[in-house]
């Protein structure tokens, strides 16, 4: 008996032993798990935060370049935004939500026709379960002041041959019909320029008619051949001017800004897709968001765009046939990242609707713009470093910037004045940097950085 009570008695030690060691491991791997998930869980939480400071920062962006728009003809001083004393810089604290940004923009005297402003914008974000830990990024773009495009203008040569070119006015129904060119309301106040200051780089022949104005730069010789004729509505009409330019049509000394057009922010894009509109179905349906896609070679693919849309296409882009339709209010800014830009069949860019609905751009890598055939555009076309070939019985209707331009067939170019009656001013993106983390932690002296 006390042999087997010696057992039980030690068999029970052995058991509390065991416990004594497992247990102690069995917490800590419990703790350690919980450890490991409140650091996981730290980690996703930053992440989420990191991620949302740049639509942050650039929501600061869009509020600097709408205060410019607005104010840069007076005083930044106004709508929150402060002078930052000693400096020409201006900033603004503003909250969504959760987070801050703060956004300054210097290199601005008001007024200034050459405003090349600078803006830079933090976004500060809170990280979840971290009381007091703040995340910030920032961003800092380069500005410069978009005059209203007027006609054709060209750095460098322009041969224009068998094309009418006159004006108009979609906002005046005296001179438009329902906002569309009518030839019977035409407007003599077109323009032809160029920046060139070489000889016959501008040259009109053959059945050209410039029913307004033309352009050189300084001590740029400009060439006309007979029977082509430039000047008002009446002196063109007549056979007697062939090979003429009316007095006081001709000036020099043009010196109009190519800036290289920077690619759009593609932050949260969306890939450009087909959908159904008012019972019919599109090869591209559009809203008010920004799409990205790569090249697109279409033939007589549909676009409809219901809103305030920007569409990236990351190569070449070429339409036969097909068409893009606007919507009425709605917008479409469709830049063109390299390549070519060819337009032929019977392509209908925006050909029920009015040139300010419709921009096309043309990035760096675009050297060749090419129309022909009976496609159609109304809007604005800006290739700074495209040479440009438009023949056949092609039409523009708006204005358009291109390197080097050649106009020949039966093409036409009616310039909207309605473009240039917007005074307002618009400051377009030049370039879009992601700030270092040094630089976003520096803030200038006189400004406290946000607190969450």
């Amino acid at each position: 008996m006390k042999t087997s009570l010696f057992k039980r008695t030690r068999n029970r030690a052995s058991a509390l032993m065991v416990v004594m060691v497992v247990m102690p491991i069995l917490i800590g791997l419990v703790v350690a798990g919980l450890i490991c998930a409140r650091q996981g869980n730290l980690i996703s939480m930053r992440a989420q935060a990191w991620n949302a400071a740049i639509p942050v920062a650039e929501a600061g962006i869009e509020d600097a370049l709408t205060h410019l728009n607005v104010h840069g003809l007076t005083n930044l001083n106004c709508d929150g935004w402060q002078l930052l004393n000693g400096t020409t810089a201006y900033y603004s604290k503003r909250t969504i939500g959760d987070h801050v940004y703060l956004t300054i923009i210097s290199n601005f005297v008001a007024g200034l026709p050459a405003n090349t402003p600078i803006i830079e914008s933090r976004g500060y974000t809170h990280i979840g379960g971290s009381k007091g830990a703040n995340l910030a990024r920032g961003v800092r773009v380069t500005t410069v002041l978009k005059l209203p495009m007027r006609g054709l203008v060209t750095r460098g040569q322009v041969e224009i041959q068998d094309t009418k070119i006159d004006s108009f006015d979609s906002s005046d129904p005296n001179h438009s019909t329902n906002g569309m060119y009518n030839p019977a309301t035409a407007l003599p106040n077109s323009f032809v320029g160029t920046n060139s200051r070489n000889r016959g780089d501008l040259h009109i022949h053959q059945t050209a008619q410039i029913t307004g104005s033309v352009a050189t730069g300084a001590s740029g010789v400009f060439a006309i051949e007979s029977p082509a004729r430039a000047g008002d509505a009446a002196f063109v009409a007549s056979s007697a001017n062939n090979g003429k330019i009316q007095a006081g049509t001709l000036s020099t000394g043009l010196n109009v800004p190519f800036p290289n057009v920077p690619a759009p922010s593609t932050a949260g894009a969306f890939f450009a897709a087909p959908g159904t509109f008012g019972g019919t179905n599109y090869n591209y349906l559009l809203g008010s968001n920004t799409y990205t896609t790569g090249s697109l070679n279409l033939v007589s693919n549909t676009f409809m765009v219901t809103g305030n849309a920007t569409l990236y296409v990351g190569g070449s882009f070429s339409m036969n046939g097909g068409s893009i339709v606007i919507a009425p209010g709605a917008k479409l800014d469709l830049y063109v990242r390299g390549g070519t830009i060819s337009l032929t069949g019977d392509a209908q860019l925006n050909a029920t609707g009015t040139a300010s609905q419709f921009a096309l751009w043309g990035l760096s890598g675009v050297q060749q713009f090419t129309m022909g055939n009976t496609a159609n555009l109304v809007g604005t076309i800006y290739t700074p470093q495209a040479h440009a070939n438009i023949n056949g019985s092609s039409v523009i209707t708006g204005a358009a910037m291109f390197a080097i331009l050649e106009l020949q067939g039966h093409t036409a170019f009616h310039y909207d004045e309605a473009l240039a009656k917007n005074q307002n001013l618009n400051f377009i993106v030049t370039s879009w940097n992601e700030m270092d983390a040094s630089e976003v932690a520096t803030v200038p002296t006189g400004i406290t950085a946000p607190v969450l």
